[in-house]
């Protein structure tokens, strides 16, 4: 399931967000290619940098 309208939701409330997923990068629409992402799986410290980045 696409987790778009929660990212667009999150985005509009100024709170920082990645997505995780185990699909590469193409798999993400080109709207959301600036939103940091990690790759399933993967380690707290991957999802803490992709958060910081942002």
């Amino acid at each position: 399931m696409r987790s778009y309208a929660i990212a667009d939701a999150l985005a509009s409330w100024g709170i920082r967000f990645a997505f995780a997923t185990g699909y590469g990068a193409e798999a993400i629409a080109p709207a959301y290619r600036d939103v940091p992402r990690c790759q399933k799986p993967f380690k707290v410290e991957d999802l803490v940098e992709a958060l910081s980045t942002r």
